[in-house]
């Protein structure tokens, strides 16, 4: 089976704050690529879903608010999660694409 995926995912191992309608989450991050992140949750979420999700960047003073759409949804215990495809940034947009850069050389 050949990789159709554009960006390669790049282990992340941090929490977000992700807010969907009056929903307000506190989930671990798995994973992260130049287009999306895997969020480790068991809430159900459905493709197409939006969210605001929100994190340090690689310093503590440096805030990064993406929009994601849900692409896909994985419920099976502790695997649970969602894939999510960046829309873009409300902040920290620079911020976030150079930790990419420096987590690709680790």
């Amino acid at each position: 089976m050949s990789e159709t995926r554009r960006h390669r995912r790049l282990d992340f191992d941090r929490r977000a704050w992700c807010e969907h309608h009056s929903l307000t989450l506190y989930l671990p991050v798995s994973n992260v690529s130049m287009g999306g992140m895997f969020l480790q949750t068991t809430t159900l979420f459905e493709p197409g879903d939006r969210l605001r999700v929100s994190f340090e960047g690689a310093e503590p003073t440096e805030k990064i608010v993406a929009q994601v759409e849900i692409v896909w949804a994985h419920k099976a215990g502790r695997g649970s999660g969602v894939g999510c495809r960046l829309l873009g940034f409300l902040h920290g947009g620079d911020s976030y694409g150079k930790m990419v850069e420096v987590l690709a050389t680790r």
